[in-house]
């Protein structure tokens, strides 16, 4: 995010992909250190939306987990987000929700872009008061040469500062 916009920040994370408790810990921790201010996370959080997978697709990946011997998938994480007033990049800026993971033959979504202190597409007269990001896209880039996962792409609009600069 350019210098001319000091009240926005940008964090990037990967949550633990084995131990939903521990997952819940690291976002409960990540709210808590963000403050108040507008943040865009961004990264591998590892963490499920129900709401992305029709029924058959939860019973596969709950079919694959049985198979390997892991942890059933679970779905609820992000509500620790939601709870913080974070906004679902993809789902705020009506773009198509992709899976990210295996890059090869995409199963899950869980690379994601949250923010808070924006505003939808279109919105930069409604947007909260102060804020200078407005969310326009989400998107998966399909090439990836070396990670297990595909790349997320986040499209967003600064506005001008707060402070008028």
């Amino acid at each position: 995010i350019p210098r001319r916009h000091p009240q926005e920040e940008m964090a990037v994370t990967h949550l633990d992909h084995m131990d939903v408790a521990q997952r819940r810990t690291q976002l409960r921790h990540i709210v808590r250190e963000a403050g108040d201010g507008a943040l865009l996370l961004m990264g591998d959080l590892n963490a499920l939306t129900r709401s992305d997978y029709s029924d058959g697709a939860w019973r596969r990946l709950e079919e694959r987990a049985r198979e390997r011997k892991w942890q059933l998938p679970q779905h609820g994480d992000l509500s620790i987000l939601r709870d913080a007033k974070f906004e679902d990049v993809a789902v705020a800026s009506g773009s198509e929700v992709q899976l990210t993971a295996p890059a090869r033959e995409p199963l899950y979504r869980v690379d994601y872009g949250w923010l808070r202190g924006g505003g939808a597409p279109g919105t930069a007269k409604t947007a909260p008061p102060g804020a200078t990001i407005t969310m326009e896209a989400a998107r998966v880039h399909g090439e990836v040469l070396v990670s297990d996962h595909l790349p997320l792409v986040v499209d967003l609009q600064l506005g001008e500062a707060a402070s008028g600069e």
